[in-house]
């Protein structure tokens, strides 16, 4: 269904304009604020992209489910913003300790 959705996105200017209206703004709104807070409480590096941070997981649970074909729960929802959100908006580096992988 997500996979039809999105190729009628890309086809339907309608579609596309209701779905940013009614789905992705209110989300991104509360992103928003949710960062805004972080900046307040000076949470956040001086230099990050909020604009980048604010695509980042819904681009990575529409990853997840249509490329892997893995669901996104609550769990990976929170290890997304734990390892790879809040790291990246704090300025710090990310790693994976299993793999040994190390970003900075």
């Amino acid at each position: 269904m997500i996979a039809g959705l999105l190729t009628a996105l890309h086809r339907d200017t309608d579609l596309q304009d209701a779905f940013k209206e009614r789905f992705l703004g209110p989300r991104l709104e509360l992103l928003v604020k949710v960062f805004g807070r972080a900046s307040e409480r000076a949470e956040l590096a001086d230099d990050v992209d909020l604009d980048l941070l604010m695509h980042a997981l819904p681009a990575i649970a529409i990853h997840r489910t249509l490329i892997l074909g893995q669901p996104v729960d609550g769990a990976f929802i929170e290890r997304v913003i734990d390892k790879v959100i809040l790291p990246a908006a704090q300025g710090g580096s990310a790693v994976n300790d299993s793999e040994g992988i190390t970003n900075v």
